[in-house]
This record gives structure tokens, sequence and C-alpha cells, in this order.
């Protein structure tokens, strides 16, 4: 593709294009980066922070009942 750009004005219009189909681009990036950013804050439940806390939290009670078990049987085994 032969690209005429002699003119001033035929230049400028590829340029203006360029710029707008960046400006396009930086700012669905933008969008997708906010977006991504939300859910890493806690918001009340329903960001994916919060649904983390959440796993972490029951990972924790399932880690003290596991080491409790563990602690009876032993205990029983001496008896």
């Amino acid at each position: 593709m032969h690209w005429n750009l002699d003119t001033p004005g035929a230049l400028l219009a590829v340029i203006s294009i360029f710029g707008f189909a960046f400006s396009a681009l930086i700012f669905v990036i933008d969008a997708r980066i906010n977006r991504i950013t939300r859910e890493m804050k806690p918001n009340g439940g329903t960001s994916m922070r919060d649904v983390l806390d959440r796993i972490e939290k029951q990972n924790e009670k399932l880690e003290e009942q596991l080491d409790h078990h563990i602690t009876w049987h032993l205990e029983k085994k001496g008896d």
C-alpha cells in the first residue's frame, strides 16, 4: 500500500487517524486496568479480594481443626 502524503493536509489526516486509534487503545487499556484494580479492593463481599479473604479465613479454620484432630489422635494413641 502506498501512502500519498505529498500535501500537509494528507499528512495531518494520517497523523490524526493514528492518534485517534492510539487514544482509543489507551482508553481501553485504562478501563481494563481500572476494572482489575477495583476487583483487588474489598467492597463488602462481591470483589475478588473479598472472596480471597473468605477462602483464607476458611483455610485457617480448617488448619486449626486438622491440628486439633491430629493432636487428639496422638493423645489417644498414648493412652
